[in-house]
């Protein structure tokens, strides 16, 4: 999978807006649902256990980091 081969490549972890640019994922859609296919896809790896998140650390920190589970 290419979010897989990506996350590898970037042990500290991604973004969802950053593997939607990489991968050319980006949608065109205003509103709400902006880039969920990517968002989407990456719901199922945790599930399936493969990708973690990681919540921002402190306060001035907004980005949610996705990377391979170890």
């Amino acid at each position: 999978m290419a979010i897989l081969n990506e996350l590898r490549g970037l042990p500290t972890g991604m973004t969802n807006g950053d593997l939607t640019r990489v991968l050319a994922l980006e949608s065109d859609q205003m509103g709400k649902q902006k880039n969920y296919l990517c968002w989407s896809v990456l719901g199922r790896l945790m599930k399936a256990g493969k990708v973690e998140r990681l919540l921002p650390d402190g306060k001035n920190s907004k980005r949610i980091l996705y990377k391979i589970k170890s």
